[in-house]
């Protein structure tokens, strides 16, 4: 239906994706700016003891900076995203704040879905 609508890039909501989207119609997301009580599971797979999978799980800043490291370390792409009335609920500006300063401090490039897109076909 996305693609019978005319768009040629989309991202789904599909959390703990890292590596560079294959189907521009389907891109999954690193993290949201909000913390799912349903990421047990695979927090736990991430962090590999209980004790820094609890950090992780109660803390998106924490989890996002991890997946980023994830991205530095094996190539791929960061997709980090929020809902600001999500951020406004829960207090969560000054984490947020703090996310984006460590990806400017480690020189991360900030792309638009449609940017992101347009690297991947060029490199195809």
């Amino acid at each position: 239906m996305v693609r019978s609508a005319g768009f040629t890039v989309a991202r789904t909501v599909d959390r703990f994706r890292t590596g560079a989207p294959t189907d521009l119609l389907r891109m999954g997301t690193s993290v949201h700016a909000y913390r799912h009580l349903t990421d047990g599971p695979q927090v736990l797979r991430l962090a590999r003891s209980p004790r820094k999978a609890v950090a992780l799980w109660r803390n998106w800043d924490r989890l996002g900076r991890r997946l980023f490291e994830e991205v530095q370390s094996n190539g791929g792409a960061f997709h980090l995203w929020g809902h600001s009335w999500e951020i406004d609920a829960n207090d969560d500006w000054r984490r947020l704040r703090s996310v984006l300063d460590e990806l400017c401090d480690k020189d991360a490039v900030f792309v638009t879905n449609g940017e992101l897109a347009i690297e991947l076909q060029g490199e195809r």
